[in-house]
């Protein structure tokens, strides 16, 4: 298990990420040692999800930003998102899987303030590739954009890097680096570790 100082050894990861680190880990050490492995299609043959109204799949996010230019352009230039429809009031992208995966609309005002572990929204996560390379291009590409970085995580099925847009809102870019989940579910609640992208 990583400790406190460990953790803020690390550059970009902040106290609050680190304390969430070392809780994670905790929570999720103890869930995967009682966890009886099943697969995933299995369990929803088990379960018996017969309700005629069944969710498929996360179909798009829509989030109210205050400056509808400077988020639409962090999401197009800094993540490379696909914009395919701009006005002076809305912004829609999509990476070509659906219609539209994340839509901006500007309202103005001033970013509400967040504090970590409060109920609400933690972050949002974009898939971004397949192989740890990828990440870590990605992650070289951000810094040098100054773009917020939080920190990075082994998350086992995944390697993540967690990061802020201009409204503070936290977004998760990471690359599948295992398929273990499709054959037990445990291998998604494997205990998080720190994840150096230097």
């Amino acid at each position: 298990m990583h400790d406190l100082t460990s953790l803020l050894s690390i550059g970009t990861v902040t106290l609050s990420r680190a304390n969430a680190y070392i809780n994670l880990y905790s929570l999720f050490k103890e869930e995967a040692e009682s966890y009886q492995p099943i697969s995933i299609l299995s369990t929803v043959a088990q379960k018996g999800y017969t309700h005629r109204m069944r969710i498929q799949e996360l179909g798009h996010v829509v989030l109210y930003v205050t400056d509808i230019d400077r988020s639409a352009s962090f999401y197009r230039e800094a993540l490379g998102f696909p914009e395919i429809l701009r006005n002076d009031q809305i912004a829609l992208f999509s990476g070509g899987r659906i219609h539209h995966e994340l839509l901006l609309i500007g309202v103005g005002g001033r970013p509400a303030e967040r504090r970590d572990g409060e109920p609400g929204l933690y972050h949002i996560g974009f898939k971004i590739g397949d192989r740890p390379e990828q990440l870590r291009e990605a992650h070289r590409e951000l810094k040098a954009k100054n773009v917020a970085i939080v920190g990075a995580t082994d998350h086992g099925i995944t390697h993540s890097l967690y990061l802020l847009d201009p409204d503070g809102n936290e977004l998760e870019l990471y690359v599948d680096v295992s398929d273990a989940w499709k054959r037990d579910p445990k291998a998604i609640i494997a205990p998080p570790r720190l994840l150096n992208l230097e």
